[in-house]
């Protein structure tokens, strides 16, 4: 089964509600989403690293005995407009 289906059937799963309450806090717009990753746009670094930090620390509260690995990736880039 499927994510989809899971959540259609069950309602998004817990893990994903942090992720998702953690993301509009840090003021982040998923950009895609994949069966076991979401690819998320932030203003700043800043806000991604402390959407990052916020989301590990909420699932090591949630789940303490979980030894299942979170990775987050952040990627920097600086948006160029050039107006001729």
């Amino acid at each position: 089964m499927n994510l989809g289906t899971w959540a259609s059937r069950h309602g998004a799963p817990p893990r994903r509600e942090l992720i998702d309450l953690e993301i509009d806090r840090n003021r982040g717009r998923i950009v895609k989403t994949t069966r076991d990753g979401v690819l998320v746009e932030f203003d700043t670094a800043n806000d991604a690293v402390h959407c990052a930090i916020d989301v590990q620390s909420g699932i090591q509260r949630r789940e303490p005995a979980s030894l299942k690995i979170v990775c987050v990736f952040v990627h920097s880039y600086i948006r160029t407009f050039i107006t001729m």
